[in-house]
């Protein structure tokens, strides 16, 4: 164990250290978890989740003040090292359990803003992380409508379990859930599965437990729930938007709002394939500065004939680069919906 910390040291030193430093903080390594302390906050994380240490010195703020901290001996804890509920800022309905790391509301309000969503209607989130931002979908839609959540990871699914059985007794309401990856074809793929933000598929970023998951397309996600047309998809599904969006068929029957954080591809981002693939079914897009995560955009996707005013004037995001060319009971069955 001395070994593996000495080692962890060295790899800590170089860059994280210094860029903490820089930043105001310094870190603090344990056998499990390591602390990034800035003044009298600390955010604790799993040794495993090392990879995120840059995004967290560059979002501490955001990171810390998603959840309600614990207080003692003159220091604040946003503890994100193994798997619990914590108390959502901005998000007093219930506490939410996430794998990891907790999911600014700030984020998810960007999404549930552009989509406007209105009871009765469709919503798919796609990459559900924990299922806070389905659940916020199910909060606009009602029991009258009907939110899809898709997570692939097996560890972030726990989360989503407890989290849509608790809203569950409390509101009646639930969103389905399907334990499978979004992609262009049904046959499976594999995938790294890490119970944080960041898991992927395998031939996008291999970290984690490699494994082989169910896949599903989005006209696949219509045909199993009959849907005769669907109103917003939220897509955060970490280089995989690059693959789905060539699905003439989803899209001869719907044309929804669409927002995609799009990624880091085999070097490049995938904005521009994202954009030039919902071109040609007739969308306009527009890439947003996103709350609460610097390093990556949004993209708002609008059908053309559903703009009749300029949206750049819209005051709940800050535009980036306009008119762009270029979102359970324990154990219960996936794609069944609790009520």
């Amino acid at each position: 164990m001395q070994a593996i910390m000495e080692h962890l040291w060295q790899d800590l030193d170089h860059p994280a250290k210094e860029a903490a430093r820089e930043h105001g903080m310094h870190m603090r390594v344990s056998a499990f978890s390591i602390d990034l302390i800035k003044q009298t906050k600390i955010i604790r994380f799993a040794i495993h989740h090392a990879e995120y240490i840059g995004d967290l010195i560059t979002d501490f703020d955001n990171y810390f003040e998603s959840v309600e901290p614990l207080r003692g001996a003159g220091f604040e804890l946003a503890d994100f090292s193994t798997p619990r509920f914590h108390n959502y800022a901005g998000f007093d309905k219930m506490p939410i359990h996430t794998p990891s790391f907790a999911e600014p509301v700030a984020t998810s309000s960007d999404y549930i803003n552009f989509a406007s969503l209105k009871r009765g209607q469709i919503a798919l989130d796609l990459g559900g992380y924990c299922g806070l931002t389905s659940l916020l979908m199910q909060e606009s839609v009602g029991k009258e409508g009907t939110v899809i959540c898709v997570e692939p990871d097996e560890y972030n699914v726990v989360s989503i379990r407890k989290n849509f059985s608790l809203y569950n007794k409390i509101t009646g309401m639930s969103p389905f859930l399907e334990n499978k990856a979004v992609w262009n074809h049904g046959s499976g793929i594999e995938f790294s599965a890490e119970g944080n933000m960041g898991s992927s598929a395998s031939e996008i970023l291999r970290r984690g437990k490699q494994t082989i998951v169910q896949t599903i397309t989005l006209s696949g996600i219509v045909d199993k729930y009959n849907l005769e047309k669907v109103d917003f998809i939220k897509c955060d599904v970490e280089g995989a938007e690059k693959h789905i969006f060539q699905d003439e068929g989803f899209f001869e029957k719907s044309c929804p709002k669409i927002v995609i954080e799009p990624h880091n591809y085999n070097g490049q981002m995938t904005t521009s394939a994202c954009v030039k693939a919902l071109e040609q079914f007739g969308y306009q897009s527009e890439v947003i500065i996103q709350n609460g995560v610097k390093e990556l955009p949004l993209i708002y996707c609008t059908p053309k004939d559903f703009f009749n005013h300029d949206r750049a004037r819209i005051s709940w995001a800050q535009p980036l680069n306009a008119n762009i060319s270029q979102t359970t009971k324990d154990g219960i069955d996936e794609g069944t919906l609790i009520a």
